[in-house]
């Protein structure tokens, strides 16, 4: 959650920063397109750790209390 603050805090100061520099559509839409790549890889990776620690973590605990007996 943390990293997906930065870079939004990162797109918006290089957005809203550069009052005076003008970009093109097609430059826009793609700094556009790369800050939704990011947050969505950054989603989809924390959504794997949410999905391993409810469903496989539950599923190792047994064999923790079995090695550590």
């Amino acid at each position: 959650y943390i990293g997906m603050g930065i870079m939004a805090l990162l797109f918006s100061t290089m957005s809203f920063g550069k009052r005076g520099v003008y970009y093109t559509r097609q430059q826009r839409l793609n700094k556009i397109g790369q800050y939704t790549t990011k947050v969505v890889l950054s989603f989809l990776a924390i959504l794997i750790g949410i999905l391993i620690e409810t469903f496989i973590a539950p599923l190792m605990f047994p064999l923790f209390t079995w090695i550590f007996r």
